[in-house]
């Protein structure tokens, strides 16, 4: 299974650069707000994330199948994020008969 993770992983980082790639400075803007909000929701219920520690694993040149899978989730949260944004402006052009 683990073999298969770093192929994932690789395949969703395309993607999300795609994403990012096809984004506005202001969708892009509005991701890391929701993204932000999001972080806020789960420190409040949980407590404190350990971002400083995951970025130093995150950033290590061999990364274990639990940090790959968490890295696969967080790529999907993004992309999940960007696409909610996308479609509402999206919705928002048809409503004022443009589309970006």
């Amino acid at each position: 299974m683990f073999d298969e993770l770093p192929d994932r992983l690789r395949l969703q980082a395309q993607l999300l650069d795609q994403y990012i790639a096809e984004s506005t400075k202001e969708e892009l803007t509005e991701c890391a707000r929701l993204l932000a909000l999001n972080v806020a929701h789960y420190h409040q219920r949980y407590g404190e994330l350990p971002l400083e520690q995951q970025l130093n694993a995150a950033v290590i040149p061999s990364i274990d199948e639990k940090m790959a899978r968490l890295m696969v989730l967080g790529i999907q949260e993004m992309i999940k994020a960007l696409t909610i944004i996308k479609n509402r402006d999206d919705r928002k052009g048809l409503e004022r008969g443009t589309l970006n």
